[in-house]
């Protein structure tokens, strides 16, 4: 086992124990695991025990003692690690075994940050089917690696060196990954998709959960946004008012326009409008009235409510 790992795996948990320990399992199963180090933050809300950890890896086990929101608990993550790449997975999300190689393939060229491919693990029911083509139908495997300006947000890959120049902005950046992209295409700085690092995403059962859920994770990005980039009132009420009409316009464009290899699955289209629909109004209401509540609300979305019965 080498001294110094090539790649950090940073997983953040909470209350859905069964999923994480899946995705745990799946970190410990992959080809260059001599080559990692894993960092655990658990979120929980109540007393169940740790997940249970390997020796395949070194592994950090890091339990705060106060409320965090997820941002915090992605900024904690990282700064426990020190691989020169940094790659965040959802604790509902299962590595393929050869993701990590691929992800330190990919960030030997000069990407400040690689995006993931993504599966379906339960591609039986339409609904299951039409969540995952809304949230990740750009980068549904099989994909085609790309550099691009658009990763999705909680599954990727940095250099740490460049991630950690934020400093005390990165709690506020990580949530959600977004405004850090945006802030690496003012900077010019490359971003890339790999296709042969895949991951399955285990989606919410219910389409009223997939709603709420986009409705206060844009409320977040709204909010984060205008923040970093320090908006005057007059655009935020600009873009508040706007974003409902504009908003899922421009996501249904990005979503059918940018699939490579995979044709464009128009029979989920219900779905992409009603999620483009909750996520533009959950941007507008954040560029108005700011993230209030939403960034612990979203902890309840992202961590701890039950999602397809896992595999």
């Amino acid at each position: 086992m080498q001294s110094s790992p090539e790649l950090a795996a940073l997983l953040v948990i909470g209350d859905s124990r069964e999923h994480a320990q899946l995705a745990l399992d799946s970190l410990y199963a992959q080809t260059i695991v001599g080559s990692m180090e894993i960092i655990v933050v658990d979120l929980k809300t109540n007393d169940a025990p740790q997940l249970s950890v390997s020796s395949r890896a070194p592994t950090r086990y890091a339990t705060p003692e106060r409320e965090m929101t997820w941002g915090e608990g992605r900024a904690l993550a990282a700064k426990l690690a020190v691989a020169p790449v940094l790659a965040f997975i959802e604790g509902h999300c299962i590595a393929e075994r050869g993701w990590a190689e691929a992800l330190v393939r990919a960030h030997r060229q000069p990407f400040v940050a690689v995006g993931y491919a993504f599966t379906n693990p339960h591609p039986e029911t339409y609904l299951s089917r039409a969540t995952l083509t809304s949230k990740y139908g750009s980068w549904l495997h099989p994909t085609t690696s790309r550099v691009t300006r658009v990763l999705p947000a909680g599954n990727v890959a940095y250099k740490r060196d460049e991630l950690l120049k934020f400093g005390d902005d990165l709690v506020n950046l990580l949530t959600p990954d977004s405004v850090v992209h945006e802030r690496f295409n003012e900077q010019r700085l490359s971003m890339y998709v790999e296709s042969g690092a895949i991951v399955a995403h285990n989606s919410l059962v219910k389409l009223s959960q997939l709603l709420e859920s986009s409705f206060v994770f844009c409320r977040i990005l709204a909010a984060k946004r205008m923040e970093a980039q320090r908006w005057s009132r007059t655009r935020r009420l600009g873009y508040g008012l706007a974003t409902p009409i504009v908003s899922p316009c421009i996501a249904t464009w990005r979503l059918f326009s940018t699939q490579s290899e995979t044709p464009a699955e128009w029979k989920y289209l219900p779905v992409v409008l009603a999620k483009g629909a909750a996520c533009a109004l959950g941007e507008s209401v954040g560029y108005l009235f700011g993230a209030g509540s939403s960034e612990m609300d979203f902890v309840k979305w992202e961590l701890h409510v039950a999602r397809a019965r896992a595999a």
